[in-house]
């Protein structure tokens, strides 16, 4: 009878024992397949980051263009303005 409930018994240890191994073989392909694709993930994240980056720089140049243009025609209108104010008091000279 003894003999009987070892047997049973080391029986069940043996099957526990073999869960164990699977679920940590299982645990381990889990652990695996997340860290290939967190690696895939933090690839594209990357990329990402590299292209709103580029799109970044390429606003601040648009945005110094159009800073630098509307200063520009600033300064020509003004310069034109000042010309204009000039000139009456040249032609008064003048006169």
């Amino acid at each position: 009878m003894q003999s009987c409930i070892k047997d049973d018994y080391d029986e069940k240890i043996a099957h526990t024992q073999r869960l164990m191994g699977e679920l940590k073989g299982s645990m381990e392909g889990f652990k695996i397949r997340i860290e290939v694709e967190s690696e895939g993930w933090r690839t594209h994240m990357e990329v990402l980051k590299n292209e709103l980056e580029s799109l970044r720089r390429e606003q601040e140049y648009a945005i110094e263009d159009a800073k630098h243009s509307i200063r520009s025609e600033f300064k020509g209108r003004l310069g034109g303005l000042m010309d204009a104010a000039e000139r009456p008091s040249e032609e008064k000279e003048q006169v």
